[in-house]
């Protein structure tokens, strides 16, 4: 459960599974057992919360869903998410939902949960409740700071969205106070024992646009990867780049996935702004033209005048019409 934190900071996958009490499987079969999905987007200020939907689509054993992000001002960062058959801080196997931090100073749980420190080459505090997963329900995983206990310390709440369930995972004391999280991320991976390729189970997920109570956070673009040589079939389904949408991960089972397709999106405030702004200087541009139309016509339209010599009368229609000599306008 942490190949992608692995492969940024350096720690062997061995020792992240040791320390959470999970057996190493074949360090090939690890090496290819997942699928990524890395969002653009601004900063998280650290007085905001960040939220994301994971709705895993199929469950098999062993599987985890992750979230995370890195700090902007220090190389690590933290992750949760969801996992199937995961091991609890009391041992215990259960599904359940996960939140971490990296050299995390400590941690306190949330009702029914457990927090645990973990060492070896990298050190921080993770925290675990049970829940249930089933497949097609939403899960929403909430991460923030936890302002009851100050700016150092950080809260992860998991709700399950379809049953109307929400539960505080724990909370982490950080070792920054000024962190922002960056480079929001999510993986699917199989941690389990060694299985051929093909016999890693099925463990697709939806997962939604990152959402923030800071309107001045978007995250958008999900760019999706895989390492070049996967063991797990995977393919993922995302919008075009630049744009906002949600995003699929279709993930193990003997099947050859097709090829990635396009998700549906809408446009980033920068570019309905851009947009806005384009549409309102055409609007100006026509307006202007056509004021500059109306003046030039007005400036060709030809009137009629009367002019009248004695008995005589004659008009005249011309843009500026004059009375002929010895006429008189009437």
């Amino acid at each position: 459960m942490g190949i992608r934190l692995a492969k940024v900071i350096g720690i062997p996958l061995a020792v992240i599974l040791t320390a959470f009490g999970m057996t190493p499987a074949n360090a090939a079969q690890q090496q290819w057992g997942a699928s990524y999905l890395d969002w653009s987007g601004a900063l998280l200020s650290a007085s905001s919360t960040i939220s994301q939907v994971i709705q895993p689509l199929e469950i098999s054993p062993n599987m985890y869903w992750e979230a995370g992000w890195h700090w902007d001002n220090v190389s690590d960062g933290g992750y949760g998410g969801i996992q199937s058959r995961g091991t609890l801080a009391d041992g215990t196997i259960s599904d359940l939902a996960i939140f971490s931090i990296w050299n995390g100073l400590g941690g306190i749980p949330g009702t029914g949960a457990g927090c645990t420190p973990f060492g070896g080459e990298g050190i921080g505090y993770s925290c675990r409740i049970p829940i249930k997963l089933v497949a097609g329900n939403k899960y929403e995983i909430s991460f923030g700071v936890d302002t009851a206990r100050g700016p150092q310390w950080w809260k992860a709440t998991i709700s399950d969205l379809t049953m109307g369930t929400k539960n505080v995972i724990g909370s982490i004391e950080t070792n920054s106070l000024v962190a922002k999280a960056s480079n929001w991320n999510n993986f699917i991976e199989y941690w389990g024992q060694a299985v051929p390729c093909d016999a890693v189970g099925a463990a697709s997920a939806k997962f939604y646009v990152p959402t923030s109570d800071n309107p001045g956070v978007e995250i958008s673009s999900p760019r999706f990867s895989r390492p070049a040589q996967p063991c797990v079939m995977s393919a993922g389904d995302t919008p075009p780049q630049g744009f906002i949408g949600d995003a699929v991960i279709r993930f193990g089972g003997a099947r050859q996935e097709s090829s990635t397709q396009t998700m549906p999106y809408t446009k980033t405030k920068a570019q309905l702004a851009a947009d806005k702004a384009a549409a309102d200087k055409a609007a100006a541009d026509k307006a202007a033209a056509a004021k500059a139309a109306a003046a030039k016509a007005a400036s060709l339209k030809k009137t009629t005048i009367i002019c009248v010599k004695g008995k005589l009368t004659k008009k005249v229609t011309a843009v500026k019409p004059l009375c002929p000599k010895g006429y008189k306008k009437k």
